[in-house]
């Protein structure tokens, strides 16, 4: 996801397609954000065994954002801090 302007977050929320979270299937994920050099830092990572994810991490800022997942994503919110 291209941000067209640097932004800084602090809190990220995904809403994925997980049919088989009630049969204890999760899905691992990676956040990450590109660097100036081009190259990817994964700023936070875990399963989600819904189809939400939320979570508080350290202020990140950058330019662009990708959601490495093995589902389909619903929407992608990242907040800045308050």
């Amino acid at each position: 996801m291209d941000l067209a302007a640097p932004a800084t977050f602090d809190r990220v929320e995904f809403t994925i397609d997980n049919p088989g979270h009630r049969r204890g299937q999760g899905r691992s994920f990676e956040l990450q954000t590109q660097a100036a050099d081009g190259s990817w830092r994964t700023v936070c990572k875990g399963a989600v065994y819904g189809s939400i994810f939320s979570k508080k991490i350290e202020p990140v800022t950058t330019l662009r954002v990708r959601l490495k997942i093995d589902a389909s994503i619903r929407h992608l919110d990242l907040f800045p801090p308050m």
